[in-house]
């Protein structure tokens, strides 16, 4: 499993798709302590997501975040955009079901990166988005 200096915090970029699902994030990242380097978009209107892709990639190319999480509605564009940087390896994740297959039998991975690793996404009764950290021990 990859290790991150997290004290460098994470770099957050989204589109107008992703927009809702990032308000949950950034403030349960805020609450665990972890900094956030948020890149936009900063209200629900249309925009494209490289200008959003683009500086958060940025931002762990440079070296000024531990790793970055972009959302979109696909998430394909985000991931195609991020990779065009140099030493991001970014990978669309729908979540634990995906890598169920041995790691780099179809796609030449190395299984899942964080944060799939570390974070995800689940219904929960009292707020619509909830994570949780389920690494193995």
């Amino acid at each position: 499993m990859a290790v991150f200096d997290v004290s460098k915090g994470i770099a957050i970029g989204c589109d107008h798709a992703g927009f809702e699902y990032k308000t949950q994030l950034v403030p349960w990242l805020n609450a665990k302590g972890i900094q956030v380097h948020d890149f936009g978009v900063y209200e629900n209107k249309s925009v494209d997501y490289p200008d959003y892709a683009h500086p958060t990639a940025a931002a762990v190319e440079e070296g000024k975040a531990a790793f970055g999480i972009l959302l979109c509605g696909s998430a394909n564009g985000v991931a195609i955009t991020a990779n065009k940087h140099q030493g991001v390896r970014a990978a669309v994740w729908h979540g634990p079901a995906q890598f169920q297959h041995e790691p780099g039998l179809h796609s030449n991975h190395e299984g899942p990166g964080q944060p799939s690793e570390s974070v995800r996404r689940r219904a929960n009764p009292r707020t619509r988005f909830d994570f949780e950290d389920h690494r193995s021990e």
